[in-house]
């Protein structure tokens, strides 16, 4: 399997809520860095921290996909997170680039890129 096609089963596991999925596709000591250098170390780690918290935050939480490139190892994926905060009418489109590290299958180190002033600002009320 390639680092793209892994990327897309990681991708379509957290559409579909498949958590158990998208942890299979993660290597156990999996780095997962978060702007401003947040960094999660490991599966249970990742799962604790980032899959479970954003599906309860928001009343809708999904990631639109715009383009794929793939480097060898390396995939960029962008596209945008749209989010409706609780309590709130409109959905809210927050641009993204992600940028993983593939190895054997699995994802061994994910670095994302987004605006996280605007996420914050959608949590608290202010956008």
């Amino acid at each position: 399997m390639t680092a793209l096609e892994v990327i897309e089963q990681l991708y379509d596991a957290i559409g579909r809520g498949d958590m158990e999925a998208a942890g299979a596709l993660l290597h156990p000591a999996i780095r997962w860095i978060e702007p401003g250098g947040t960094e999660h170390r490991g599966h249970s780690a990742v799962e604790r921290h980032l899959f479970r918290p954003r599906l309860e935050q928001w009343a809708a939480f999904s990631s639109r996909l715009d383009s794929f490139h793939e480097d060898g190892e390396l995939v960029f994926a962008r596209g945008a997170y749209v989010v409706q905060p609780h309590g709130v009418a409109r959905e809210l489109e927050v641009p993204f680039v992600w940028v993983y590290e593939v190895r054997s299958g699995r994802v061994e180190v994910c670095q994302q890129l987004s605006d996280t002033a605007l996420l914050r600002d959608a949590l608290e009320g202010r956008v």
